[in-house]
């Protein structure tokens, strides 16, 4: 049971992405050294003008891009973009960008409407069927089609059921050694997978840790824990600060 928490814990550690508010970074450096100010009094950020709101730290990197030439490859101004339009649609009043528990209650709440909403008008199933193609071939370059894994658990109760975490694939069970997957993830906020546990004693009970590992693909909103092999997830008791992850720079 130790072996198993730990693996637990450990997993916490791929919940952030790789890069995050940083003093090396010259758009977010302002905001870095007020978030270590203010660590050690455990407070949040000051009201002045460095609360690190979207706006703000668009404006710090449009202000160091400027002149520069951002078509380099590799550069990072592509990625700061992409990052900067998806989470304008994710802001709260003050400008700031939500944190996971918000994005979290708001995806409970949408549930709750939703069910309440189907009492009184019923939607019919929907079934689909996949036409291919089933086998994509490997080549000596890079394979398009394929998705990228970041975690695989093997039942310790079952050799024939395999669990497998993608970055924004969410996660899959297999019940008969891979031959045939279904999605376990499909109505969670945020399907990536980074890290896979498995109660040793029961098999019922899984912990996922959500997100993309090196930040890549999708935000993490915590452990999540099935007690049903992976029918229904919920929160748990595993919490971390919540950092603002911003692209950096090329070096």
């Amino acid at each position: 049971m130790k072996q198993f928490l730990a693996l637990i814990i450990l997993s916490i550690s791929t919940l952030s992405f790789s890069q995050v508010i940083s003093e090396n970074n010259p758009y977010t450096k302002e905001f870095a050294l007020d978030l270590k100010k203010n660590a050690s009094k455990n407070t949040a950020f000051k009201s002045g003008n460095t609360k690190p709101t979207l706006e703000r730290i668009s404006s710090q990197f449009d202000a160091f891009w400027k002149q520069k030439d951002y078509s380099k490859k590799g550069s990072g101004y592509k990625p700061f973009k992409r990052w900067e339009q998806h989470w304008s649609h994710y802001l709260m009043e003050d400008g700031s960008i939500a944190p996971p528990s918000v994005l979290w209650d708001a995806w409970r709440e949408k549930n709750a409407l939703e069910s309440a909403k189907n009492k009184t008008n019923q939607s019919p199933t929907s079934t689909w069927t996949s036409i291919g193609p089933a086998v994509v071939a490997n080549t000596a370059t890079k394979t398009a089609g394929q998705g990228r894994v970041n975690a695989i658990a093997l039942d310790p109760n079952d050799p024939n059921t395999i669990y497998v975490g993608a970055p924004a694939g969410g996660i899959w069970k297999s019940t008969n050694n891979g031959i045939d997957w279904m999605p376990l993830a499909d109505n969670l906020p945020q399907i990536g997978v980074s890290g896979i546990a498995i109660d040793p004693n029961n098999s019922n009970v899984i912990y996922i840790s959500t997100g993309d590992d090196d930040a890549g693909d999708s935000y993490s909103i915590g452990v999540l824990k099935s007690l049903d092999g992976g029918a229904t997830w919920n929160t748990t008791g595993l919490t971390f600060n919540f950092n603002l992850k911003v692209p950096m720079r090329s070096l």
